[in-house]
């Protein structure tokens, strides 16, 4: 039940942002009452037991009011100059915004009246049982404001005056105007009932003179004698007096001077006074608390939930990718001069050869040759799927309209067809592609290296002939690739004063750039076909900077968000298509700068002052939250949908990986159910297509089933005599076939995706 109703406050986050007409941040925290920092655009809303909708959207349509109509320099000037009226302001302040938001916003009425009607029933102004008219004029005007009929506040006619024309007052500056008069009245206000508690103390205090002189005054008695006593007694107190006086007691005159002077002092300072327990009131004083703020103050505390969990705003870093990204020329000149090398080939496969010899050079280029020529016909049927799906959006763009031009072979049918003018056709601009595609450059990516590298010659070899931009790049955190970047990509200077997650390290080779010319790019080829074959276990000599480590996806990801801008200007690309080929694992982001206490700090954290409380982690430029939890894949897959949905891409996911994973992978991801069908397909297929883990299509590709070499083998497909057995043909031609099948089929869905 909890978790539904922080999923319902978070809901109403977009209203806030439609209502303030800006994108706003909006916060829950566990704080006393709503509030807007007009500095920083930020809506504090406090986290409630029982909260209803009702009071939800009346707390922000008040604080969004002040978004929208309370300036924040004159607010904060007034405030420093007049501290005391501070709470008077407010009140004036209040009825202002909310008689605004009841004009831009009519439905704000039932609202507004709803909400109060609720808080009235809670108490909230804690005046229940109370005659209102024994509150001050501000209270009273606070509860007119807030509760309006719901209270039926009295005023006199003087009072009414005034509430008239807070009600018709427009400005901020005549809202001010008004508190400082508020505030005179109800100092004066004040000082009247001071005055009034002073004379009726002093007057109850001469009443209990009187009663106590009754009560010392010699009663009437039987007899004489016991009068007598008393007055011996009263002439010895009048005898010891006089002789304290002639023992050194001030004379007269000297004790009236005193008791002058003790006079002046007592009216000068009040609080000088000897036993008086009523002070005399002051001339000028600081206006009175406001009681029905006091009370609301006090309720609103009492409605937190103090067992709800407490969100951590944090934002995503802001970094410079520039600094992480090593360009395709030094990346094409390291890999071409590392290739050069016979020694680099010579593997344990041909230790019993001289390694200088150029026999292991020879024989991987010609496998390299077999495979592009393979895979060029899966490109060109690529190719050819992309057209077919790019004329068919081409007819969908085209309209056929009338032109005023007659047309002279349909002018004979002028009396039977009034259609006799000439037509055109008007197609609509498409959409310019683009693909940038990310490669996982991890440790746990050997054994799967070589095809998943040799998938991405796939799509570049494509989007190189269909003429559209493409970048391709690798990312890990090796300390090799990290000591070629001459800069962090990312800082915490200047970013000190606002929460946000602390990436890891990260380095991207940039292997392909559609700038290349096509002799570089033929070459870039075999270089990234062999780089991948060195990095499964071949023997191939792996380039010094291109080995593997853990997996920064997350950096990446964060990365390629700002990439996709850049990209978008300098190509002026529409439709971008991002590529990630990935086996899923990314390492843990578990740091984040608290610009509160000024530390780094764990999501995972002991300490006690964290329980309870979880990150809440957004976009600084779109506020959009991306991630409301702490657990690490659900962190990526967050972050693969902002990244979708911040530049209205397609993320499409690549995992080459074997039979056994991808059925731990459909379990987990989808459950019993619907694994057993999609197993059956990926069995059948050797691929299956997802929409889980943040991608648009996540496609875990059986890497059994890709690595078949596609060559129509005829030996022993003859028979000694030699007739052709059928049979051996047949199943020789089903093997062959069956090795495109993986590509042909998979690569159609990418097509359409992409197209």
């Amino acid at each position: 039940m909890r978790n539904e109703k922080l999923i319902n406050i978070e809901s109403k986050k977009v209203l806030a942002k439609l209502m303030a007409t800006e994108n706003i941040h909006v916060e829950h925290k566990k704080v006393t009452t709503a509030s807007f920092d007009v500095k920083n655009r930020r809506l504090v809303l406090p986290i409630w037991k029982d909260m209803t909708d009702t009071l939800y959207e009346g707390l922000i349509g008040h604080e969004v009011g002040h978004a929208l109509y309370t300036p924040y320099e004159e607010w904060v000037e007034f405030s420093k100059e007049n501290k005391n009226l501070k709470g008077y302001a407010n009140i004036l302040e209040d009825a202002r915004i909310e008689r605004k938001m009841k004009i831009k916003y009519p439905g704000m009425k039932k609202t507004f009246f709803g909400m109060y009607d609720s808080l009235a029933q809670r108490d909230f102004f804690g005046t229940r049982g109370k005659d209102l008219s024994e509150y001050g004029f501000a209270d009273r005007l606070n509860l007119d404001f807030k509760l309006g009929v719901l209270a039926e506040v009295p005023f006199s006619d003087e009072e009414k005056e005034f509430r008239d024309r807070v009600l018709e007052a427009d400005t901020f500056e005549e809202i001010l105007e008004l508190t400082k008069e508020l505030g005179e009245i109800a100092s004066a206000e004040a000082e009247t009932d001071m005055h009034e508690n002073y004379e009726e103390f002093s007057t109850e205090s001469d009443d209990e003179d009187e009663d106590e002189n009754e009560d010392s005054s010699p009663m009437p008695g039987p007899s004489n004698e016991d009068n007598s006593e008393e007055e011996e007694s009263d002439e010895s107190g009048k005898e010891e007096e006089e002789k304290a006086e002639g023992e050194g007691n001030t004379p007269n005159t000297e004790s009236e001077e005193s008791e002058e002077s003790d006079e002046e002092e007592e009216e000068a300072n009040p609080n000088a006074g000897g036993e008086t327990e009523a002070e005399a009131p002051d001339s000028n004083p600081t206006p009175p608390e406001l009681e029905t703020q006091k009370a609301w103050d006090e309720a609103m505390e009492a409605m937190n939930d103090e067992e709800a969990r407490e969100p951590v705003y944090v934002d995503l870093p802001i970094i410079n990718t520039t600094n992480a990204i090593i360009p395709w020329k030094d990346t094409f000149e390291d890999l071409t001069s590392h290739w050069t090398h016979t020694t680099n080939f010579a593997n344990y496969r041909y230790s019993f050869e001289d390694p200088t010899t150029d026999t292991a050079k020879i024989e991987e280029e010609q496998n390299f040759r077999i495979w592009k020529k393979d895979t060029a016909q899966i490109v060109n049927y690529m190719v050819k799927e992309f057209e077919m799906k790019q004329a068919a959006t081409a007819y969908h763009r085209t309209s056929i309209s009338k032109t005023g031009v007659l047309d002279m072979n349909k002018l004979h049918k002028y009396k039977t067809d009034e259609d006799i003018f000439k037509r055109v056709a008007a197609v609509k601009d498409g959409r310019n592609h683009a693909l940038l595609m990310f490669i996982d450059w991890s440790g746990s990516m050997h054994n799967k290296m070589e095809a998943t590298v040799k998938q991405t010659l796939t799509l570049v070899m494509f989007a190189k002939k269909v003429g559209i931009p493409f970048r391709v790049y690798s990312f890990s955190n090796s300390g090799a690739i990290l000591d070629k970047c001459t800069e962090k990509f990312y800082e915490r200077n200047g970013q000190e004063n606002q929460s946000h997650m602390i990436p890891g390290w990260l380095g991207m080779h940039e292997y392909f750039n559609e700038k290349m010319s096509t002799s570089q790019f033929n070459a870039q080829l075999k270089n990234i076909a062999f780089l991948g074959k060195s990095l499964d276990y071949s023997g191939l000599s792996t380039p010094v900077g291109h080995g593997t480590c853990s997996t920064p996806l997350n950096e990446c990801i964060m990365a390629a968000t700002d990439m996709v801008s850049d990209f978008k200007k300098e190509t002026g690309a529409e439709k971008i298509n991002a590529i990630f080929l990935t086996d899923g694992g990314a390492d843990n982001t578990s740091n984040y700068w608290d610009a509160e206490t000024m530390e780094k700090r764990q999501t995972y954290s002991v300490r006690s002052s964290d329980k309870g409380k979880y990150l809440v982690i957004r976009d600084p430029k779109t506020k959009r939250i991306v991630h409301t939890d702490q657990n690490r894949r659900g962190l990526t897959a967050s972050l693969l949908k902002n990244l979708g949905a911040k530049h209205q891409i397609n993320v499409i996911g690549f995992h080459i990986t074997d039979r056994r994973t991808i059925h731990h992978q459909l379990h987990y991801e989808v459950g019993y159910g619907e694994m057993s069908e999609l197993k059956s397909f990926c069995n059948k297929n050797g691929y299956v297509p997802m929409k889980q883990s943040g991608y648009a299509t996540y496609f875990l590709i059986n890497d059994k089933s890709l690595d078949q070499e596609a060559i129509f083998d005829t030996e022993g497909t003859v028979n000694d005599d030699g007739v052709v057995a059928k049979g051996k043909l047949r199943t020789q031609f089903r093997k062959f076939t069956s090795a495109r099948k993986v590509n042909k089929m998979m690569l159609t869905e990418f097509v359409a995706l992409v197209a």
